[in-house]
């Protein structure tokens, strides 16, 4: 399915070419980016919580960063 690939790429993306994200500034939007997908994928059961164990440190952190900053 097409959201395994998508999760393929942002992964490739965290561990192959992050240097290159800093580099842009661009860091914030990849993380959004990132957030938001893991939180849609997550909440219709796109994706099997087997596929998501590569980035699953990534997605906590970025969940708890998400909460403190709404104060939730």
């Amino acid at each position: 399915p097409i959201y395994v690939l998508i999760y393929i790429i942002l992964t490739h993306i965290y561990t192959k070419h992050f240097e290159m994200v800093v580099q842009l500034g661009q860091v914030a939007h990849l993380n959004a980016l990132f957030a938001h997908f893991v939180a849609f994928v997550s909440e219709f059961d796109l994706i099997s919580t087997i596929d998501l164990q590569y980035l699953a440190p990534l997605s906590i952190a970025l969940i708890k960063a998400n909460v403190q900053r709404l104060n939730v």
